[in-house]
């Protein structure tokens, strides 16, 4: 059997189906910097922990004007979402904040590098996640 190419695949999708899917993906699509800073807030929350861990990681964190400028308090907000690895999971999430609101903008693809080198770029520059969840957050994000 052969597998279908993603042509035959959005051939055979009616025009409601595609619309719906279009206007799905425009509603999450993030709008702002702190929207991106949340995609990858997920992404670190995921590492090493199932879903409800980080779902609940996510959501103690998410509101990041609560510990943006205390670590202390992301770090307690981690230990109560019992999502595990709390001491390394700080340590990663508050130097990658520190960076991402200090350089934004190398967040953002630029026109002149592919997705490839953009991901290997924030894969070389941050600790504590990997290719693999540095490709799904990129993924979220745009």
């Amino acid at each position: 059997m052969n597998t279908p190419t993603i042509e035959t695949i959005f051939d055979s999708m009616s025009s409601d189906s595609i619309a719906r899917y279009t206007d799905y993906w425009e509603s999450v699509k993030p709008v702002s910097s702190a929207d991106i800073f949340r995609r990858w807030l997920f992404a670190y929350t995921s590492i090493h922990t199932n879903w409800e861990g980080n779902v609940r990681g996510y959501n103690n964190i998410k509101n990041f004007d609560k510990w943006i400028f205390d670590k202390e308090e992301l770090r307690n907000l981690l230990i109560d979402s019992r999502c595990g690895m709390h001491n390394v999971r700080t340590e990663y999430i508050w130097e990658f904040t520190k960076d991402f609101f200090a350089n934004t903008q190398d967040f953002i693809k630029n026109d002149l590098e592919s997705w490839t080198s953009m991901r290997d770029r924030l894969t070389n520059r941050l600790k504590g996640i990997g290719i693999t969840k540095v490709s799904f957050t990129l993924e979220m994000c745009f």
